[in-house]
């Protein structure tokens, strides 16, 4: 069903609830039978238009009507001040939301401030303003006290918008839960100790009747705007009733100097309470707040994937799951409450307290640091950190988000490592290359010499020999005296030259007979030469192994022999050439005086380092690995391996 229907009846009641707050006003009418120095209907209108809109003013409008007319006020007057009256109330809602944008739960300190400013103090001025024209319009009273009136009208109404307004919006705006039997014992204790604290203040002897503010302070404090205009209600209640009956502090002068007196008191014990409890309300919504945004604070930190710490008062007090995962630690009590600086590698605490302190001193943030942590175990890691200040519980504290860049760390460390690798291979290239040229030369200048002093010399004696021939035969002299024994000689010497010159570019040994013969070979003639002891052992395939594979190994044994020859001051030599699970090891070893290794492969552009690359860079060509093995005075084992199947 349409809730149309219902609306005159609701009209009707929030005429009559009107009408029944204004016969308990003019109880406190002195000054005109029609104007009270307290009217409840003030805050009753300002109440029903705030909760349940503006359109129900004919309601407001038809108590005052009512009220005045039945009260002895002409028809004309009555409407007059009935649209005064409703005209406060439109004017002050309207001042009200559009103003101060005004919430009628009175959750706030400008929302108590803009009731006693806008509706208090302002919007009566419009009631109180038309109904005393309305009065003297009528003839109800003389000029002469239409000011006096004027005053006490707009006095009255503003006690309603203090005392019964707040009330009522107090009440309407209250939870509909059930209070812990504690809580409802204390309320209970207030009530009865506001009733009778009251009565006892305004019997005789009086003049202590600020000694009930404790209370009100107590209901504000404890029991919010609820509490505070509820105890302020009941305390105006009674004290206009004894004013009125003539007891209290506030009799003994004109009725009117009295009830201003009162306005002034019930004034001063709305608005203190009123402010109070919106300070409580104030202060329990920004803690409540702060409570709920530091939750939100914990959740979203538990649950962020990165490592975040939080350190207060030079102490840890909040890690996160990622934060105990990177430090190691089982347990949050393992991080939760240590010194912020313990987890810190000390190389690294100067600069961090440092940073600290520059955070709290300016509010800025810290900017990226590499640095190092030390986890729960005693791992060293190395991590970047931000660090931030912030405030928690109204404190100032730091948080830091800390990201592990350990595996990076260690992933730069090989690519540096690698670049001087590469670094260190190109410059042995070079240097191999400057070397390889100048053996090319010598051995260029050596064939040279080699033919120009050995074989240009034979050659030479057997064209003399050949000429004296010739010479000879012209001149009749026989054969016997030609020197054809030395011929033969030089002949043979020469072939002997030009088969040591060819062994020594290549052994025709290696691609006769194969890789086992050819070092058999050299080890032999090497071991002749120089008076070593040599023993060469091979286990090697029947079939015959790649051309470049037996080329390899041959010259890799080819310059370990020689070196052991030309430096190592060797006795024996052992050669080791075998193929079994798809490799071909070579190990040539000797019993000489040694060297240091390191030394001599860290001088690049020396002379004795250009062999040991050349031997390494042919095993690398093949997909081999090289070693060498040495110390001074331990002798020399240099290893190689080959695959035999193609890299």
């Amino acid at each position: 069903m349409s809730p149309r229907p219902w609306y005159p009846a609701k009209i009707g009641a929030v005429a009559a609830v009107y009408f029944g707050a204004a016969k308990l006003g003019l109880l406190a009418a002195v000054a005109q039978k029609v104007v009270s120095s307290a009217w409840p209907p003030t805050g009753v209108a300002l109440a029903t238009l705030l909760l349940f809109g503006v359109r129900f003013w004919p309601g407001i409008a038809l108590g005052a009507f009512l009220l005045n007319w039945t009260s002895g006020v002409p028809a004309a007057g009555a409407a007059g001040i009935a649209a005064g009256n409703t005209l406060e109330a439109v004017t002050a809602v309207l001042l009200l939301r559009r103003v101060a944008d005004f919430r009628p739960s009175l959750a706030g300190l400008r929302d108590v401030f803009a009731l006693v400013t806008l509706a208090a103090l302002v919007s009566p001025l419009v009631s109180a303003t038309i109904g005393v024209l309305s009065l003297w319009a009528s003839g109800m009273i003389e000029r002469a006290a239409a000011g006096h009136l004027l005053f006490v009208w707009w006095s009255g109404d503003a006690m309603g918008d203090l005392l019964i307004a707040p009330l009522l919006l107090a009440w309407a705006h209250a939870r509909r839960t059930r209070w812990p039997p504690a809580r409802a014992a204390e309320a209970g204790v207030l009530l009865v100790s506001l009733l009778g604290l009251t009565a006892v203040l305004l019997r005789p002897p009086t003049g202590d009747e600020y000694a009930i503010f404790p209370l009100i302070i107590w209901a504000a404090l404890r029991f919010g705007v609820l509490g505070s205009a509820t105890a302020s209600g009941i305390v105006a209640a009674l004290t206009i009733w004894f004013t009125v009956h003539g007891q209290g502090s506030f009799v003994g002068s004109t009725p009117t100097h009295d009830l201003l007196l009162l306005q002034m008191y019930l004034a001063l014990l709305s608005v203190t309470g009123l402010v109070l409890a919106a300070m409580t309300t104030e202060r329990r919504q920004a803690e409540q707040a702060a409570r709920e945004s530091e939750q939100r604070y914990r959740t979203l930190l538990e649950n962020a994937p990165e490592a975040i710490l939080v350190h207060q008062d030079g102490r840890w007090i909040i890690a996160n799951r990622a934060a105990l995962k990177l430090l190691h630690a089982a347990r949050v009590e393992q991080l939760v409450g240590r010194a912020t600086l313990d987890i810190v590698h000390p190389d690294y605490r100067a600069i961090v307290r440092e940073r600290i302190e520059r955070e709290f001193a300016t509010g800025e943030p810290a900017p990226l640091l590499e640095q190092q942590f030390i986890a729960v175990d005693g791992t060293v890691l190395d991590v970047e950190v931000v660090g931030i200040p912030i405030t928690l519980a109204g404190r100032q504290g730091g948080q830091i988000i800390v990201r592990d860049i350990t595996e990076r760390r260690q992933a730069e460390q090989v690519v540096r490592e690698r670049e001087a690798e590469v670094r260190r291979s190109r410059e042995r290239l070079e240097a191999l290359s400057q070397r390889l040229l100048k053996v090319q030369e010598n051995e260029r200048r050596l064939i040279a010499r080699e033919l120009h002093d050995q074989i240009g010399q034979a050659l030479t004696a057997v064209k003399l020999n050949l000429e004296s021939l010739r010479s000879g035969a012209r001149g009749g002299r026989g054969a016997k005296a030609f020197p054809l024994d030395e011929s033969v000689a030089i002949v043979e010497q020469l072939m002997e030259a030009v088969r040591s010159m060819s062994l020594e570019l290549r052994p025709s040994v290696l691609d006769d007979l194969g890789l086992a013969a050819a070092l058999r070979w050299y080890a032999d003639r090497q071991g002749r030469r120089a008076g070593l002891a040599v023993r060469v052992r091979t286990q090697l395939p029947t079939e015959r192994l790649a051309s470049d594979l037996e080329t390899a190994c041959f010259r890799v044994a080819q310059e370990a022999i020689t070196n052991v020859a030309r430096h190592a001051g060797a006795k024996r030599v052992e050669v080791d050439a075998r193929a079994e699970d798809g490799t071909l090891d070579l190990t040539v070893r000797d019993d000489g005086t040694g060297f240091d290794v390191a030394a001599v492969r860290g001088g690049t552009t020396a002379e004795g380092s250009i062999g040991l690359d050349g031997m390494e860079e042919r095993v690398r060509l093949l997909g081999g690995d090289f070693r060498i093995d040495s110390q001074p005075g331990t002798g020399t084992t240099v290893w190689a391996r080959f695959p035999l199947t193609e890299p």
